[in-house]
């Protein structure tokens, strides 16, 4: 639909009114919002308020879309490659050595449960949304501290007028779908009364009171009867009798961080995939499978938008991709002279990272660098994509302390289990050129709500 009716008409002027009606400064409730963030936990960033109320159908859209392509991306080893995972780690550039490790977890557990959650990212423009990832990881940005957010605004005087006056929002709870979808996948954990959740840091020397979701994340865990232990990847024993951290038998292992990071900071692979057998073996949930880091890479998305590759789609299906997901390419000397050529209408990616880690925005930087950027990552031992950059970057007004700026905005529906979970939003200030919206990058958090049409539509979350 139209972006015109991204935000829901009839509460478009419902904060102004808000204010006036009640004579209130809009700075002094924005700073004490920031405020009660802060208390929730002293790193917390710049959280947006007033809340972004979007319209419903708009909404709905974006799900449906959201969903829509994860089954695509899921469906690749099967459609493309007809099952061959061989075949579709190396078309994603996995080395000799990463194809024997990853090849034996390729099992149908292990890539059913790489899939339940994921966020793909689209970025608003003045003619729709177009996704330029889709994350595919059971640790995904936003979680606990999405409910937070909500959960902080419903206690807020504005969403107090705004029931006053009948215009209902809400946003889904996160927490409970999320919590579906883990039990969903466990067999061993929903056996217990209060199992043992094991948070696994792949950095053991990382200070976990720094990171301002996790009491939040947490809590999350602790409200469907889990106990949560953390502790070092590393520091996990594997026997016949089970998975210890130090003397206590853990139930579930998660971990917020990804493959790559795990062996980076040295988690062996050995102990992963005596992790991976411990699961099968019905010792263990192992919730955090390597295979995730196979739907995850961004080389997917030139299967899904290759010519190449369009005969293996139906025509509703390309409709879908070529309107919503940008072209994107892996970086080759044969794309080399484009890239140089046009440079304001591409983005330089690594092909595994995330948190717009590596991201080089062609447009923000001079010539120079950006032919410096294309031929180091040519020469590099990782894979880099060029995706295209989206054209017409649509952004809002918003004035805090006297001052307005224009945001542009990245919209992260959430899907776990194949379930919608809510709207994550991050937002950074646009001034004509693209940039990263990353809240790794310093972009600004939120919780999307939206609109309900009927007067009498339950309120959520109170």
């Amino acid at each position: 639909m139209e972006n015109k009716y991204i935000f829901e008409k009839s509460l478009l002027s419902a904060w102004p009114n808000y204010l006036f009606e009640n004579k209130i400064e809009p700075d002094i409730e924005y700073d004490f919002f920031q405020m009660k963030m802060k208390i929730a936990h002293p790193e917390y960033p710049d959280v947006i308020y007033p809340p972004l109320i979007f319209d419903r159908e708009f909404v709905c859209n974006l799900q449906n879309v959201a969903v829509q392509l994860l089954s695509l991306i899921t469906s690749i080893p099967d459609r493309i490659f007809s099952g061959n995972h061989e075949a579709w780690m190396s078309f994603l550039k996995f080395d000799k050595n990463e194809i024997e490790y990853l090849l034996p977890m390729c099992t149908p557990r292990f890539l059913s449960m790489a899939t339940q959650f994921s966020r793909p990212d689209f970025i608003l423009t003045k003619y729709g949304f177009k996704v330029v990832e889709i994350n595919v990881a059971p640790p995904i940005g936003g979680l606990g501290i999405y409910d937070r957010m909500a959960q902080e605004i419903y206690k807020m005087p504005f969403y107090n007028y705004l029931i006053k006056h009948r215009e209902f929002c809400t946003a889904p709870n996160m927490t409970t779908v999320w919590l579906k979808a883990i039990k969903a996948i466990s067999r061993v954990s929903n056996a217990y009364e209060n199992p043992i959740f094991f948070e696994g840091m792949a950095n053991p020397n990382e200070n976990y009171a720094a990171d301002f979701g996790r009491p939040d994340f947490v809590r999350m865990i602790e409200s469907c009867g889990y106990k949560v232990v953390t502790g070092p990847m590393s520091e996990l024993t594997v026997s016949d009798a089970g998975v210890y951290f130090e003397d206590m038998k853990v139930n579930t292992v998660f971990t917020c961080s990804t493959y790559y990071e795990m062996t980076s900071h040295g988690v062996a692979d050995s102990l992963i995939t005596s992790l991976t057998k411990a699961d099968e073996e019905f010792l263990i949930d192992f919730v955090c499978p390597p295979t995730n880091t196979l739907f995850d890479h961004k080389l997917n998305l030139e299967i899904l938008t290759s010519p190449e590759f369009e005969s293996y789609f139906s025509a509703e299906e390309l409709s879908i991709v070529k309107r919503y997901v940008l072209s994107t390419r892996r970086l080759n000397t044969d794309n080399l002279s484009k890239a140089l050529s046009e440079k304001d209408s591409w983005i330089l990616k690594p092909a595994s990272e995330f948190g717009g880690n590596g991201v080089i925005i062609g447009e923000a930087v001079s010539g120079v660098t950006w032919r410096d950027k294309l031929n180091a990552a040519l020469s590099s031992e990782s894979t880099y994509v060029l995706q295209e950059k989206a054209k017409d970057m649509w952004s809002y007004e918003t004035t805090h302390h006297g001052i307005t700026r224009n945001f542009s905005v990245c919209l992260g529906p959430t899907i776990f289990g194949h379930e919608y979970g809510g709207l994550y939003l991050r937002q950074s200030e646009f001034n004509g050129v693209a940039r990263v919206i990353n809240a790794a990058q310093g972009a600004a958090v939120g919780t999307a709500f939206v609109a309900e049409k009927s007067t009498d539509a339950p309120i959520s979350g109170i």
